[in-house]
């Protein structure tokens, strides 16, 4: 399931990897650090943390002068680390798992 947003530990908030690509090139040339991401599901990551992967959002696109055989960034689940169910990281249809002992959040 390709998701579109995460949440960006680092700064707070659910990014795009657009936005996570401008970040991480505002950062200083030597200093640059890669972030850490979690689901971007507020109730999912309130119960279970979840750590996502978000990859190669920290590489420069050819027009900005980086390689020409280019692969586009993107997030991905972590495998060790279960969504809630509920959760829009969750597969339609996955089955019952570990994440479903993580109890359902209810306000």
């Amino acid at each position: 399931m390709t998701q579109a947003k995460a949440y960006c530990v680092e700064h707070s908030k659910t990014i795009t990897l657009d936005e996570a690509h401008e970040l991480y090139f505002a950062q200083p040339p030597g200093d640059r650090k890669r972030f850490k991401f979690q689901c971007g599901d507020s109730l999912c990551r309130a119960q279970a943390r979840p750590t996502v992967i978000a990859a190669l959002y920290d590489r420069l696109t050819p027009a900005e002068g980086g390689e020409t055989k280019y692969r586009s960034p993107y997030f991905q689940r972590h495998r060790d680390h279960e969504h809630v169910v509920g959760c829009t990281w969750r597969e339609q249809g996955e089955s019952e798992g570990p994440a479903d002992s993580v109890p359902e959040y209810k306000p």
